[in-house]
């Protein structure tokens, strides 16, 4: 039997020229992710409809360039449409292609979660599917012949 407090050993992965997309990496919890990835040598596409973070301040791709010198730049992504999947998949590319596919975007509401209607949350449930699916099927057909950052391929989250 494990011991329950026992402290796992963190996940040490070399990222130093690897590519992350991450929807919705303008604000909040995005940002933070992309300006992870980048403080450790990775390169950045933010795929996020708006540039400017939405409590003001420096645009994450900017940030990143200036704070951590990795290439990084903003795409302007609808994450339920195709053509804006297809937009950021190509930043990548550009880049090297995807190594690892953060999908964070979704609805900001600030509503407290017992006030959501059911018909809201389905609208947020399936613009996060929608998203993740688009974005799942483009880094399939990529990933043929390039090297993993992780065993097993493309490092989802």
């Amino acid at each position: 039997m494990s011991d329950a407090s026992a402290v796992p050993e963190p996940l040490t992965v070399e990222l130093s020229g690897r590519t992350a997309v991450i929807t919705g990496a303008s604000s909040g919890i995005g940002r933070r992710i992309a300006l992870a990835y980048a403080e450790r040598g990775c390169n950045v596409v933010i795929a996020d409809i708006d540039e400017n973070p939405r409590d003001g301040g420096t645009p994450a791709a900017i940030e990143i360039i200036e704070r951590f010198g990795v290439d990084a730049t903003l795409v302007h992504c609808d994450i339920t449409a195709s053509a804006d999947i297809e937009a950021a998949m190509s930043a990548a590319d550009d880049l090297g292609g995807v190594d690892i596919m953060v999908n964070n975007a979704g609805i900001f509401v600030s509503q407290p979660f017992v006030e959501v209607s059911s018909e809201d949350y389905r609208t947020r449930r399936v613009l996060r599917r929608a998203g993740c699916c688009k974005a799942d099927a483009r880094t399939r057909s990529w990933r043929c012949g390039h090297q993993p950052v992780v065993d097993g391929g493309l490092l989802r989250i």
